[in-house]
């Protein structure tokens, strides 16, 4: 069964964000998440809760209210905070990631690596992509850039903290499909 990423759906994103804080009603979901449809905001609630991502607790009184929440809140925190600290849109995030080689490059950046290393292990990239890539990794303080004193001087990159705390999050995004 084919599936869209979660981490390409601003809408499933928003969803997960907005409950870390804690459980919501559809309603304050809907209040909270500007321009969502109502079929839309069920249609990815019922998705992530398919897979697993999300809770659900319904109260047995009147009026009957369903409650969703994040069966594991921390590991999305860190995300949350780097999108704030940065102060990158959720649009942004989609944006930034959609290009298939961003992951991929910080897959490889675990250690230092110069931008000819990174070249020869991501077969396929042009030289232009790869320092677009590098650049706006850099600007979104997500990996550490460092110039060795040689001759001639040589540059190498690895991720730095924050990368290394948001990258496990982002590839479990990636890998988690919204399935019909």
């Amino acid at each position: 069964m084919e599936g869209r990423s979660l981490l390409y759906c601003k809408w499933a994103i928003q969803i997960v964000l907005n409950l870390i804080e804690g459980q919501k009603r559809p309603s304050e979901l809907q209040r909270a998440i500007e321009g969502i449809r109502e079929r839309v905001l069920y249609d990815r609630l019922s998705k992530l809760l398919k897979g697993g991502l999300l809770g659900k607790w319904t109260n047995n009184g009147y009026p009957k209210e369903s409650y969703y929440y994040l069966k594991n809140p921390e590991e999305f925190r860190v995300l949350a905070n780097w999108l704030s600290s940065v102060e990158l849109s959720v649009e942004g995030l989609v944006k930034l990631f959609s290009c298939k080689w961003t992951l991929r490059l910080m897959e490889n950046l675990s250690e230092f690596k110069s931008p000819s290393e990174l070249k020869r292990t991501l077969t396929g990239i042009s030289d232009k992509v790869l320092q677009e890539r590098l650049k706006k990794l850099e600007q979104m303080n997500l990996i550490h850039r460092e110039v060795l004193p040689s001759k001639p001087p040589r540059v190498v990159y690895s991720l730095n903290e924050r990368g290394r705390g948001v990258l496990p999050v982002l590839l479990k995004m990636e890998t988690f499909l919204l399935k019909d």
